[in-house]
């Protein structure tokens, strides 16, 4: 599940919309420079997401040094989760 953010008028905005939908603990996808490629890993939310420097909303995730824009983050739900992990399987098979 992508995170979708209805055009948020604020960067906060855009925390506390994520927060609502990725509380601490879920499971999250992220890439390091932008959304291409394959990601650069998986984490859990470890903190509520924050603004920083005033502009920029971010996700604080375990594994992860530092924090990551929300723009390059993905919500994981237990659907794709188990998706991926059956596909991973069959590729190690």
């Amino acid at each position: 599940m992508t995170v979708e953010l209805k055009n948020p008028a604020t960067a906060q905005d855009a925390a506390d919309a994520f927060n609502e939908m990725a509380p601490v603990g879920m499971l999250v996808r992220y890439w390091r420079s932008g959304r291409q490629g394959p990601p650069s890993g998986v984490g859990r939310v470890y903190h509520p997401s924050t603004v920083l420097g005033g502009h920029t909303a971010v996700a604080w995730i375990s594994g992860c040094s530092g924090a990551v824009s929300l723009t390059h983050v993905e919500v994981l739900d237990r659907a794709a989760l188990v998706e991926e992990t059956a596909a991973a399987l069959v590729v190690a098979l």
